[in-house]
């Protein structure tokens, strides 16, 4: 499978977002539809060069505008509705820009009146960005853990601390994953967040498992006390399972009964835990009791640890962070055996190469019970259905 990776560990602006692309496919594929679209808002050049920082070699992607004008999204929607751009390259434009006028809207209360994302310069990163990744041959989008910078900025609404309240918008309702740092500068911009929050499928915190076949780099406008720039790379993921990382909580009770582990357990799964295993043990003195073993994402370590040592009793628990799991890509299909609808797991190794399929019993009971079919029957059945659509 075809993948991108963004590597914002300088953060993200438009410009940048947009360089790297560049840097991927080649100016001359876009440039002419890109500034024939934009040049009915203003008088724009794009400059894309080559420069050095760090004796890193970098593209440098640099828009130039003459008198620019700030629009409304309902100007921009228009404009680009109006244009001759292709179908989706319009729907996708707007999309994005739709990502920024939520998150103005939801920190102002009124009909968004865009200031820096409003002008032509936001247009070209935008429309670029997506004319770009239309020419891209990939299936999945990854980035990294973005870094935002920290201190304050000057925007069209005064000093705003870092990241602003748009960039903090567009994060909240995205799957990013982003920390503060490691300079006092706005290194993540409400575009490039956009631009990152509607292209990425998935953050993670190490890179994939991935034979890489282009990279492409592109500087940010300052020069600051890091490497300024941000990489993007493509190439075919190898991963036969896929992976994350979780943390694993546990504690050892012996003054509990087993009415108490069921509900905690119950308790437990409806909030958030991955898993959770009860071991019986011996403790100190020859007492019998319990391991009780929670495997959870880290967002939801200190509400899962509150809940043990409320419904436990007990004075602390131990927290193992960092844990690393590889998981099988899975799938679930819907399938009709006789007259009725079973969900079915399907497990994978790789692409396509299927190694566990698994129907839900609860479908499969209800069905035998209904038209008096053995269990083993309905599921056979329903498993050998559902390994045919897999495979078609």
């Amino acid at each position: 499978m075809n993948i991108a990776v963004f590597n914002p560990k300088s953060g993200a602006s438009g410009d940048m977002v947009l360089g790297c692309l560049i840097g991927v496919v080649g100016e001359e594929k876009i440039l002419d539809r890109l500034l024939g679209f934009v040049n009915q808002v203003a008088n724009v050049e794009v400059e894309v060069e080559e420069t050095k920082r760090n004796d890193i070699t970098l593209t440098d992607l640099d828009v130039c505008v003459e008198e620019d004008a700030s629009l409304g999204f309902s100007e921009i929607k228009q404009l680009i509705n109006d244009s001759d751009l292709e179908r989706d390259v319009k729907k996708q434009s707007i999309e994005v820009f739709e990502v920024l006028r939520d998150a103005e809207e939801n920190i102002h209360g009124e009909e968004a009146k865009f200031h820096e994302v409003g002008r032509a310069d936001a247009l070209v990163d935008i429309v670029g960005s997506v004319l770009v990744f239309n020419e891209l041959d990939v299936e999945k989008v990854y980035s990294t853990t973005i870094n935002t910078g920290g201190g304050f900025v000057d925007t069209a609404h005064g000093s705003l601390p870092v990241p602003t309240p748009a960039t903090e918008e567009i994060l909240k309702n995205s799957n990013l994953n982003w920390r503060g740092g490691p300079v006092d500068s706005e290194l993540l911009t409400p575009t490039g967040a956009a631009l990152l929050s509607y292209f990425v499928d998935e953050s993670v915190i190490y890179f994939p498992n991935i034979v890489s076949y282009e990279v492409s780099r592109a500087c940010g406008d300052r020069e600051l006390d890091l490497p300024n720039y941000l990489s993007l790379i493509i190439g075919e993921e190898k991963n036969r399972f896929n992976s994350d990382e979780i943390c694993v909580i546990e504690t050892n009770v012996d003054d509990v009964d087993g009415e108490i582990i069921g509900y905690l357990k119950e308790r437990l799964m409806k909030k958030g835990a991955l898993d959770v295993s009860v071991v019986s043990v011996d403790m100190k003195k020859n007492r019998s009791g319990y391991l009780v073993k929670v495997l959870s994402r880290d967002e939801d370590m200190e509400k899962l640890s509150e809940i043990l040592v409320k419904e436990l009793g007990t004075l602390g628990v131990r927290v193992i962070p960092n844990i690393h799991r590889f998981i099988a890509k899975r799938d679930k299909v819907t399938v009709k055996v006789f007259g009725h609808k079973i969900d079915v797991k399907i497990g994978y190794l790789g692409e396509g190469d299927i190694f566990d399929v698994s129907a839900e019993y609860k479908d499969c009971k209800t069905v035998a019970m209904e038209k008096n079919i053995p269990l083993k029957e309905v599921r056979k059945k329903a498993e050998q259905v559902a390994r045919e659509v897999a495979i078609d």
